[in-house]
């Protein structure tokens, strides 16, 4: 249905309504307004902090980064060896094989490679090489104690003296005073053989090892007397017909059993005490047979004892 017409003053105050001007921004005026736009405030202020702190922490780690991979290139270097021995091989032995100049870098240092050029040395049994940061190479060795001594000829016109561990290993010797070289009783009845550029093994001769160490250390007199020690008849300890052939200055031959060496010993040192070997020159003495000492003189004395 057509509304009423309106009147005139109606029509005035609608116009005056649509023609007031309404602000675009008013302030907040309530608290849960205000509140509201500290929270904005607050919130976008954190993240601002937040992204801020991660580039500084990046940029700090990069720094750290490489004041720390400068700092070990500085200190990764070599700067001391330290040797340790229970024979008499030293620091000049040592630099001599390893020819290792300080201040080469760590990281060029091949353990294993050290290692082994130690043990490839006649003299080392075992040896072990390890890095202790910052700056040292410790190298730690075992070595070969010498039981007798040969001479060999390795090359045309070159004659050396070569030692024999307990273990029938053949080396030469370095660092030994010349006092001990010379104590120690030659080898015979024995051929040194060659093997990949060293000699071969002579095996285990721990019963005769054993042997030189009762007589050296119970009967020094008869020990120094001793030149040489002949294993052709030698056939380890567990045979009844393994037997050892000591040369001596001034009583020939001495035949020793390699079963109780002891009682031997005990026999031979009354033999002489008891003047047993005054008779004339004595060529042989046999104590091999328990409970006797055969003495063989030279054939113009004529004269032999049993006893």
């Amino acid at each position: 249905m057509p509304s009423k017409k309106q009147t005139q003053p109606e029509l005035n105050a609608r116009r005056e309504w649509r023609d007031i001007q309404q602000a675009e921004h008013r302030r907040s005026t309530t608290g849960v307004a205000r509140r509201r736009k500290w929270v904005r405030i607050a919130r976008w202020s954190g993240i601002v902090l937040l992204a801020a702190s991660l580039v500084a922490g990046a940029v700090y780690a990069f720094n750290s980064a490489a004041n720390d991979k400068h700092s070990l290139e500085t200190v990764a270097t070599l700067r001391k060896v330290t040797f340790l021995t229970d024979g008499v091989l030293n620091d000049q032995w040592l630099g001599k094989v390893l020819d290792l100049k300080d201040g080469i870098p760590l990281s060029s240092i091949d353990i294993a490679a050290l290692r082994q050029k130690v043990e490839k040395q006649g003299q080392i049994k075992s040896a072990s090489v390890t890095l202790r940061l910052p700056d040292r190479l410790l190298v730690e060795v075992r070595e070969y104690a010498p039981l007798m001594r040969a001479r060999a000829q390795v090359a045309p016109n070159d004659v050396r003296t070569l030692l024999i561990s307990r273990e029938g290993v053949v080396y030469e010797g370095s660092n030994y005073p010349a006092n001990t070289i010379r104590a120690l009783p030659y080898i015979d009845g024995v051929t040194l053989r060659m093997a990949d550029g060293a000699f071969a093994p002579l095996g285990n001769l721990e019963p005769v090892a054993a042997f030189l160490d009762k007589a050296r250390m119970g009967w020094p007199k008869l020990y120094s007397d001793w030149r040489s020690v002949s294993l052709a008849r030698y056939r380890g300890q567990d045979s009844s017909v393994s037997f050892m052939d000591v040369g001596s200055r001034s009583m020939g031959t001495i035949i020793f059993s390699v079963s109780n060496v002891e009682d031997q010993l005990r026999r031979l040192d009354k033999l002489i005490r008891d003047g047993g070997t005054l008779g004339g020159a004595v060529l042989k003495i046999d104590l091999s047979i328990p409970g006797q000492a055969t003495v063989e003189y030279d054939k113009s004395t004529s004269k032999s004892k049993g006893r």
